[in-house]
């Protein structure tokens, strides 16, 4: 193998190694929220054998964050059917 090709893998090796740190640094935790937030079940509701829906809400009260300061309500329904 040739001096330049083997510089040539090594830099790839190196690009994919800094995508990868740039990748973990976007996708990975994230210092400013909670590692897991504190969803309440709300309800379930099934209709027969056909589906089954949870619904789930989060509130203020639930976060404690520096970034949203108002009052709020999430809610989240996932349907299975």
């Amino acid at each position: 193998m040739s001096a330049d090709r083997h510089m040539s893998r090594a830099n790839h090796r190196a690009a994919d190694h800094r995508d990868g740190a740039r990748r973990r640094q976007w996708f990975g935790p994230n210092r400013h929220a909670p590692a897991a937030l504190p969803w309440h079940l709300d309800r379930v509701e099934t209709a027969g054998s056909e589906s089954l829906a949870r619904t789930l809400s989060l509130c203020d009260g639930d976060v404690d964050s520096p970034f949203w300061q108002e009052r709020f309500r999430a809610i989240y329904t996932v349907t299975f059917a």
